[in-house]
């Protein structure tokens, strides 16, 4: 995991930012290895009963192993399965997950039906191919529910965002959100061009500088959303930055 530390100058002095991870996507990472469990269960169901021999196993298994793969991500990303937005509420509610399971393994048996192949392969190692996983599945998520409820890992699937907007809208919103907090979303501070004219915290959260900060936050920093808050009269400035965000991978 890489770190990085930013001193952001404002007021003439710098601002001492804590370290964070800047490219750790967590959801990704938990794909992979889902997407690997799915895979390699099978060949450790294969070497354990022996039932064909290696290159046999692959030439006549591999094509049913790769579609269940490209099957399970096209399920899991049309759901928003690994969607960083709402991978916390999946992980509270984990049984919607196992819809990937069902659903990749139903196509193959559908796949075998149509082309009259079923009796062409195992439906015991099929059946127990679904059930590990589907245990692998369960059990990884709620470790991982586990690890998230601690307080030191409670923001790891936080969105980082920033506040456009220092002033009496700003305030409002961090205001509600602090109220509400649901722990999707960890405001690391505002932009406001006025920035040497204000505080340089509002209920903890520092104000980082001008609002021109906002590319290198959300290209180098790994800031994920974007909330505005600038006055309606800022109606220029707020067009300006709406046109430069949507250009850019950010909510």
């Amino acid at each position: 995991m890489n770190f990085t530390s930013s001193d952001i100058l404002r007021k003439g002095k710098s601002v001492k930012r804590y370290p964070y991870a800047i490219h750790f996507r967590p959801n990704h990472y938990l794909y992979f290895m889902d997407i690997a469990a799915l895979g390699l269960i099978p060949f450790a169901l294969q070497s354990l009963t022996e039932v064909h021999n290696s290159s046999e196993f692959c030439e006549k298994y591999g094509i049913i192993i790769i579609i269940a793969m490209m099957v399970y991500s096209f399920f899991s990303f049309a759901n928003g399965l690994y969607d960083i937005n709402g991978f916390r509420q999946h992980l509270k509610s984990p049984f919607p997950t196992f819809g990937g399971p069902i659903f990749t393994f139903g196509i193959l048996l559908l796949l075998g039906f149509i082309f009259h192949v079923t009796n062409d392969y195992s439906r015991g190692w099929g059946f127990v191919w679904f059930v590990i996983f589907s245990i692998y599945i369960l059990i990884s998520r709620i470790t991982l529910f586990w690890y998230l409820s601690k307080s030191s890992q409670s923001s790891v699937f936080r969105r980082r965002a920033v506040i456009l907007g220092a002033g009496d809208n700003g305030q409002i919103v961090l205001d509600h959100m602090l109220r509400f907090d649901d722990g999707d979303i960890k405001i690391i501070g505002f932009l406001d061009d006025r920035a040497t004219r204000l505080p340089e915290f509002y209920r903890g959260v520092p104000i980082l500088g001008a609002t021109n900060l906002i590319e290198n936050l959300v290209k180098n920093e790994g800031v994920e959303l974007v909330i505005m808050a600038l006055p309606w009269k800022a109606h220029e400035r707020i067009d300006k930055l709406l046109s430069q965000l949507s250009s850019w991978r950010v909510d």
